[in-house]
């Protein structure tokens, strides 16, 4: 199939890209790149397209917007362990949405607002997705460099723009496998509380026991 125009563009600003990823650590398949930490936490980028609209669909400024010809790149943190035990896999290669910490780079640069970013592969969009990169992008992976710095997120308050699996969930996880259960349960026990969804609660109890917990 003959890629589009937009496509082309991102091409061509993924390639401006690589040579900055490349020299911070990072390998790339496709529009992810992936970094291997030494005790196997792993950093990905990806890059994600808008999807073009079926015809006939009305957009709606704030509600329903067109994101035909507009990229945003995603950020997270992969724990192989957590990704086992919330996903049913572990991933040799990771795309950013099996991630347990994600966050998207437009947020992380513009607050509240997710800034999508125009295909086009002039040297202002470029140059400014450089800077986003090695400014707020970098600062994103250098707060999760291990296991420890994951753990941590759970007992602080929660960075808005975060999303993903539920910190204490992560660290429960990560805390059981060390053998810390003690730790592990009393954070499972917290997240049953968190009842905004009404099956939560008896997921959590599943995941305790498949953890080695027992019963909640």
């Amino acid at each position: 199939m003959e890629k589009s125009v937009f496509a082309i563009a991102v091409d061509e600003i993924q390639s401006a890209l690589h040579p900055v990823l490349k020299a911070a650590g990072f390998r790339k398949k496709g529009r992810t790149f992936n970094r291997r930490m030494p005790d196997g936490v792993i950093h990905v980028l990806g890059i994600q397209m808008g999807a073009a609209d079926p015809p006939g669909t009305t957009n709606i400024p704030g509600f329903r917007e067109n994101m035909h010809g507009l990229f945003a790149v995603n950020l997270g943190i992969y724990v192989p362990e957590v990704s086992t035990e919330t996903n049913g896999v572990d991933k040799d290669w990771v795309p950013e949405y099996y991630c347990c910490i994600r966050a998207r780079l437009g947020a992380l640069v513009g607050g509240d607002k997710e800034a999508w970013w125009h295909a086009d592969a002039s040297a202002s969009v470029i140059d400014d997705l450089l800077n986003a990169i090695r400014g707020s992008g970098m600062k994103f992976f250098e707060q999760f460099p291990n296991r420890d710095a994951v753990i941590d997120l759970a007992y602080r308050e929660r960075d808005r723009v975060f999303f993903g699996t539920p910190p204490r969930i992560v660290a429960a996880v990560i805390l059981a496998r060390r053998g810390d259960l003690e730790k592990a349960r009393a954070l499972l026990v917290q997240q049953m509380t968190e009842k905004t969804n009404p099956g939560h609660p008896e997921y959590v109890r599943k995941l305790a026991q498949n953890i080695g917990l027992g019963q909640l």
